[in-house]
């Protein structure tokens, strides 16, 4: 079989389109693993803070009665903080689950770079959406990291 009746049986040429631009993939790309950082974040705020307050040794057992009853895992925390507040404060009390989350907002603030203060009323949630607003996920640059993020915009000046 000739070059020229392979090409034939091919049949003819299809349109090429492009669905989005390569900066826009880049983009897109780049606020997908923010976000995962953003969220990793906040699950590494949990596992240190129920580590400090109630020991290292029942972080895996609280994350196995989490899966089991729940059916929450902890990467799902970020995306399931209602449950996660109702979940706190079933198990602790209304003002155990108060310590503890505040505890755990405070954490994940400091790793964002973020200053935290108290608000009368504030949920979990409600701290964790002022966080993702403070820092606008969607206006990050591929370039940018959260750390270098949060300290060229809150402070001015990158570290």
């Amino acid at each position: 079989m000739n070059r020229s009746s392979k090409i034939n049986s091919i049949g003819p040429p299809q349109p090429f389109t492009i669905t989005s631009s390569p900066s826009e993939r880049n983009r897109n790309s780049a606020r997908k693993s923010l976000l995962q950082e953003f969220n990793e974040l906040f699950c590494q705020a949990v596992d240190e803070s129920i580590s400090e307050i109630l020991g290292a040794n029942v972080l895996p057992s609280l994350y196995a009665a989490l899966e089991k009853q729940y059916a929450v895992t902890r990467d799902e925390l970020p995306y399931r903080l209602e449950t996660m507040y109702s979940i706190l404060e079933n198990v602790f009390g209304f003002r155990g689950s108060r310590i503890i989350e505040k505890h755990i907002v405070r954490k994940f603030y400091h790793k964002l770079g973020l200053s935290f203060g108290i608000v009368d009323g504030y949920t979990l949630k409600d701290y964790v959406e002022a966080a993702r607003k403070k820092i606008d996920v969607r206006s990050w640059s591929s370039s940018n990291s959260i750390a270098k993020y949060v300290s060229f915009t809150f402070s001015g000046v990158p570290r």
